[in-house]
């Protein structure tokens, strides 16, 4: 796991995916209150923006400065995490 001391670029950037994830959140739990007419699209949407931060800090947790700084990360880092001990949302 990636540290301040060692990595503060690539911890910087994990802390802003955990902290744009929950954003994202509380985004969600807003519009569900708010709109009566809130739809699974929506939801849908909702649920993969906070999935793409959530997904892209657990990925990138033991990346370098440099990896992180690319001008574009690993589409993988998107994607679901394959080695944790989580059940797949799916």
């Amino acid at each position: 796991m990636l540290n301040e001391q060692s990595a503060p670029v690539a911890w910087a950037l994990l802390q802003y995916e955990l902290a744009d994830a929950q954003d994202g959140i509380a985004s969600l739990l807003r519009d569900m209150a708010e709109d009566k007419e809130f739809s699974e699209i929506e939801f849908g949407i909702h649920m993969a923006h906070i999935y793409g931060h959530l997904n892209r800090a657990w990925n990138g947790r033991n990346a370098t400065d440099q990896q992180w700084q690319a001008a574009k990360l690993p589409a993988a880092w998107s994607n679901f995490p394959t080695d944790a001990d989580l059940p797949a949302p799916f």
